[in-house]
């Protein structure tokens, strides 16, 4: 997250828009082919290739679903992941039209900003640095070693 925010400042030089547009439009042609069709194949392949669309959260629900540890818990998890999106998904595309053109423009300045602070705290709080509410202490328990009372 840190990265997606800083890596368009630092590299000036690098055209990474050129790269990402053939890269969104190739994505955009499969879609809209594999919308045509009606069938359970070009559905399934819709679903692979939504995973490969360039989004931050979806790379972290992922990385939530393989964590899971098994195909059955990554799937719900996935699924759960895709339910609780689609209200503000839906939200988004029916009230957008409201939001003034002036608001969307300062909102755009302040995304980056705060995806920026969320992952500096993310890594604050893996660091396990014992800061209270920030990045506090977690005990490891050893699975090996068994208390009986």
């Amino acid at each position: 997250m840190v990265l997606s925010v800083l890596l368009p400042k630092i590299s000036k030089g690098i055209n990474l828009d050129s790269f990402t547009y053939k890269y969104i439009g190739k994505l955009k042609s499969v879609f809209t082919v594999m919308f045509k069709k009606s069938s359970v194949v070009s559905l399934f392949v819709i679903g692979l290739l939504n995973g490969l669309l360039p989004c931050a959260m979806v790379y972290i629900a992922l990385a939530g679903a393989i964590a899971q540890g098994d195909a059955l818990a990554g799937m719900t998890f996935m699924l759960f992941f895709g339910l609780g999106t689609l209200p503000m998904m839906l939200g988004a595309t029916y009230l957008g039209g409201f939001v003034s053109v002036n608001f969307r423009n300062k909102l755009q300045k302040v995304i980056p900003v705060m995806i920026f602070i969320i992952g500096v705290l993310f890594i604050l709080r893996g660091m396990n640095l014992g800061i209270h509410y920030l990045s506090p202490q977690i005990d490891r328990v050893d699975p090996e070693v068994t208390q009986c009372d």
